[in-house]
């Protein structure tokens, strides 16, 4: 029975831990200075020649910013 209690109570924290940690991804945002997110924007449009739908589309994605819509 005690065997039974302590499986189960392993699972229930793992579990917990599990869903907190992925819980806590999702809120945690990227931060990256402003002057270094405008450089590699610029960097992506200039040099790199991106169009810059994709480059907003991505930089939105890797860290979290809404695109420019304007």
């Amino acid at each position: 029975m005690s065997l039974a209690l302590a499986g189960a109570s392993g699972l229930l924290i793992t579990v917990l831990a599990r869903v907190s940690f992925r819980l806590a991804r999702r809120r945690a945002r990227r931060a990256l200075p402003r002057a270094l997110r405008m450089e590699l924007r610029r960097h992506k449009l200039d040099c790199l020649h991106e169009p810059p739908e994709r480059v907003e589309l991505e930089l939105e994605l890797l860290l979290g910013e809404h695109p420019r819509r304007g």
